[in-house]
């Protein structure tokens, strides 16, 4: 449990790296702007570790971040995913419910 936690929080530490260095931001405001997703705010390492650490390395970037918690619930992230991308979001941070769903959400982006 706790290396697919640890494998987690590092695939999302990647994305937002890779992503900040090769984003380009809000075409109105320049500001790289990213939509990040937990699977579940109820998860105490989530929301008490890699959400504050999400914000951390967004604020440290210059960034701004919008998290938000799929409640362990695949549809509702899809939703929430759909949401981000007609807002126009520079990155995409998305911490799967379901892993089966990956293609899916990497076809949306």
């Amino acid at each position: 449990m706790n290396r697919k936690i640890g494998i987690i929080a590092l695939a999302i530490l990647i994305a937002l790296s890779v992503a900040s260095v090769s984003a380009t931001g809000s075409k109105e405001s320049g500001q790289i702007v990213i939509g990040a997703n937990i699977y579940s705010f109820a998860d105490n390492f989530m929301n008490g570790v890699m959400k504050p650490e999400l914000e951390r390395y967004a604020a440290g970037k210059g960034a701004k971040i919008e998290i938000v918690d799929s409640e362990g619930q695949q549809a509702k992230l899809n939703d929430q995913v759909d949401v981000f991308i007609s807002k126009k979001v520079s990155v995409l941070a998305i911490n799967l419910v379901d892993p089966a769903s990956a293609k899916a959400i990497i076809a949306k982006a």
